[in-house]
Protein backbone atom coordinates (compact mmCIF):
# COMPACT_ATOMS: atom_id res chain seq x y z
CA UNK A 1 0.00 0.00 0.00
CA UNK A 2 1.36 3.33 -1.34
CA UNK A 3 2.19 6.11 1.60
CA UNK A 4 0.02 8.80 0.19
CA UNK A 5 -3.29 6.34 0.16
CA UNK A 6 -2.75 6.19 4.15
CA UNK A 7 -2.73 9.65 4.80
CA UNK A 8 -6.52 12.28 4.74
CA UNK A 9 -6.40 16.00 4.68
CA UNK A 10 -6.19 17.29 8.02
CA UNK A 11 -6.35 20.92 7.00
CA UNK A 12 -9.88 19.98 4.78
CA UNK A 13 -11.35 18.06 7.98
CA UNK A 14 -10.65 21.37 10.12
CA UNK A 15 -12.14 23.73 7.73
CA UNK A 16 -14.64 21.44 5.93
CA UNK A 17 -15.73 21.36 2.22
CA UNK A 18 -18.81 20.52 0.21
CA UNK A 19 -19.31 16.72 -0.52
CA UNK A 20 -22.11 15.92 -3.00
CA UNK A 21 -22.67 12.42 -4.82
CA UNK A 22 -24.02 10.83 -1.45
CA UNK A 23 -26.03 7.18 -2.06
CA UNK A 24 -29.77 8.12 -1.84
CA UNK A 25 -29.75 11.56 -1.39
CA UNK A 26 -29.94 12.57 -5.47
CA UNK A 27 -28.52 16.06 -6.11
CA UNK A 28 -27.94 17.08 -2.04
CA UNK A 29 -25.03 18.54 -1.23
CA UNK A 30 -23.39 19.30 1.68
CA UNK A 31 -20.73 21.25 3.46
CA UNK A 32 -19.32 19.39 6.17
CA UNK A 33 -15.80 19.00 8.27
CA UNK A 34 -14.07 15.93 8.80
CA UNK A 35 -14.92 13.86 12.63
CA UNK A 36 -11.03 14.39 13.35
CA UNK A 37 -11.68 17.92 13.37
CA UNK A 38 -10.89 19.69 16.80
CA UNK A 39 -14.02 21.19 17.89
CA UNK A 40 -16.05 17.81 17.23
CA UNK A 41 -13.29 16.11 20.06
CA UNK A 42 -13.80 18.83 22.37
CA UNK A 43 -17.52 19.02 22.36
CA UNK A 44 -17.65 15.29 22.31
CA UNK A 45 -15.29 15.30 25.45
CA UNK A 46 -16.95 18.32 27.21
CA UNK A 47 -20.53 16.24 26.61
CA UNK A 48 -19.52 13.21 28.28
CA UNK A 49 -17.37 14.31 31.13
CA UNK A 50 -21.00 16.12 32.07
CA UNK A 51 -22.73 12.50 31.70
CA UNK A 52 -24.32 11.94 35.47
CA UNK A 53 -23.63 9.00 36.62
CA UNK A 54 -27.32 7.56 36.66
CA UNK A 55 -26.76 8.27 32.80
CA UNK A 56 -23.77 6.02 32.69
CA UNK A 57 -24.12 1.79 31.95
CA UNK A 58 -24.07 0.02 35.46
CA UNK A 59 -24.75 3.43 37.34
CA UNK A 60 -20.72 3.77 37.69
CA UNK A 61 -18.76 7.38 37.55
CA UNK A 62 -16.30 5.45 35.01
CA UNK A 63 -19.13 3.83 33.03
CA UNK A 64 -19.84 4.46 29.37
CA UNK A 65 -23.17 6.86 28.86
CA UNK A 66 -25.46 4.94 28.03
CA UNK A 67 -26.51 4.53 24.17
CA UNK A 68 -29.58 7.50 24.01
CA UNK A 69 -26.84 9.88 25.92
CA UNK A 70 -24.61 8.64 23.06
CA UNK A 71 -26.66 10.03 20.79
CA UNK A 72 -27.62 13.07 22.03
CA UNK A 73 -24.07 13.57 22.42
CA UNK A 74 -23.87 12.92 18.65
CA UNK A 75 -26.12 14.89 17.38
CA UNK A 76 -24.90 18.10 19.62
CA UNK A 77 -21.49 17.67 17.91
CA UNK A 78 -22.54 17.26 14.48
CA UNK A 79 -24.54 20.06 14.53
CA UNK A 80 -21.85 22.28 16.49
CA UNK A 81 -18.59 20.78 14.64
CA UNK A 82 -19.59 18.86 11.32
CA UNK A 83 -22.34 20.09 9.49
CA UNK A 84 -22.12 23.03 8.12
CA UNK A 85 -24.62 24.00 5.39
CA UNK A 86 -26.44 22.32 2.60
CA UNK A 87 -27.76 23.00 -1.06
CA UNK A 88 -30.64 20.93 -2.86
CA UNK A 89 -32.50 19.86 0.32
CA UNK A 90 -36.18 20.87 -0.14
CA UNK A 91 -39.45 20.74 1.32
CA UNK A 92 -42.35 18.28 -0.35
CA UNK A 93 -43.44 21.03 -2.69
CA UNK A 94 -40.09 21.43 -4.06
CA UNK A 95 -39.17 24.46 -2.00
CA UNK A 96 -35.61 25.07 -0.93
CA UNK A 97 -35.13 24.23 2.79
CA UNK A 98 -32.73 27.36 3.78
CA UNK A 99 -29.30 25.69 6.30
CA UNK A 100 -29.82 26.74 10.04
CA UNK A 101 -28.24 25.37 12.90
CA UNK A 102 -31.89 24.68 14.36
CA UNK A 103 -33.05 22.83 11.55
CA UNK A 104 -30.36 20.60 11.46
CA UNK A 105 -30.39 19.76 14.97
CA UNK A 106 -33.95 18.87 13.97
CA UNK A 107 -33.30 16.27 11.29
CA UNK A 108 -29.98 14.86 12.79
CA UNK A 109 -31.82 14.04 16.10
CA UNK A 110 -35.06 12.48 14.30
CA UNK A 111 -35.19 8.59 13.84
CA UNK A 112 -37.25 8.82 10.62
CA UNK A 113 -34.49 11.09 8.89
CA UNK A 114 -31.88 8.58 9.80
CA UNK A 115 -30.93 8.40 5.82
CA UNK A 116 -29.55 12.28 5.90
CA UNK A 117 -27.69 11.31 8.95
CA UNK A 118 -26.38 8.89 7.80
CA UNK A 119 -25.54 11.19 4.50
CA UNK A 120 -23.86 13.57 7.00
CA UNK A 121 -21.50 10.80 8.49
CA UNK A 122 -20.30 9.80 4.85
CA UNK A 123 -19.83 13.36 3.39
CA UNK A 124 -17.70 13.84 7.43
CA UNK A 125 -15.75 10.78 6.64
CA UNK A 126 -14.94 11.83 2.48
CA UNK A 127 -14.06 15.20 3.17
CA UNK A 128 -11.07 13.33 4.69
CA UNK A 129 -10.35 11.36 1.92
CA UNK A 130 -10.85 13.70 -0.75
CA UNK A 131 -8.16 14.83 -3.31
CA UNK A 132 -8.25 18.53 -5.18
CA UNK A 133 -9.28 16.78 -8.29
CA UNK A 134 -12.35 15.58 -6.61
CA UNK A 135 -13.82 18.48 -4.89
CA UNK A 136 -13.38 20.69 -7.99
CA UNK A 137 -15.58 18.32 -9.23
CA UNK A 138 -18.36 17.91 -6.84
CA UNK A 139 -18.00 22.11 -6.52
CA UNK A 140 -18.61 21.74 -10.31
CA UNK A 141 -15.18 24.02 -11.03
Amino acid sequence: MKLKNLKVNSARAETGDWVGDLPGMDDLRLKVRGFSNADFGAITSREASKVSREQREGGRRDGAPLPQVREQIMVKAMTDAILLDWDGLTDDDGNPIPYTKETAAQLLSDPDCRPFRDAVSLAAARVEEFTEDQVQAVAGN
